[in-house]
C-alpha cells in the first residue's frame, strides 16, 4: 500500500487491467471529452433551473407547486436511471441523438435510419 501511495504521489496511477496503456494517459485522452459533457449539463441545468424558478416565483399558485414537484421527483430519481429512460427515448424511440459514443456538433450528421 505504501508503494501504492508513493507512485500516486509521483502521477504514477499504473496500468489498466484492460487496455494495458497507463491510467493516467487514459484519464488525460478522455477528459476533454469529460468536461465539455460536465460544462454543457450544468450550462442547460443553470439555465432550466432559473427559468421555472422565476417562472414559479413569478406566477404562484398550482403551476409553483406543480414545479416544485416536479423539481423534488427530479431530484429522488437515480440519475443512472434516468439517463436509461432518456437514451431510450431520444436514440430509440425518436432517433434524434446516437446511442452511444461521442461526436463534436460541428461533425455530428444526422442518424440512419
Amino acid at each position: 500500500y505504501t508503494t501504492y501511495l508513493g507512485n500516486l504521489l509521483h502521477g504514477n496511477l499504473g496500468t489498466s487491467l484492460f487496455t494495458g496503456e497507463p491510467v493516467l494517459q487514459s484519464i488525460t485522452s478522455r477528459l476533454p471529452v469529460t468536461l465539455s459533457l460536465i460544462i454543457g449539463a450544468t450550462v442547460v441545468a443553470a439555465v432550466v433551473g432559473i427559468v421555472l424558478g422565476a417562472v414559479s416565483a413569478k406566477i404562484g399558485g398550482w403551476l409553483a407547486r406543480l414545479i416544485a414537484v416536479l423539481a423534488l421527483v427530479g431530484m429522488a430519481l437515480p440519475n443512472f436511471w434516468f439517463a436509461l429512460v432518456l437514451v431510450s427515448v431520444f436514440a430509440v424511440a425518436i432517433p434524434l441523438l446516437p446511442a452511444t459514443g461521442y461526436r463534436t456538433a460541428t461533425t455530428a450528421q444526422a442518424t440512419p435510419r
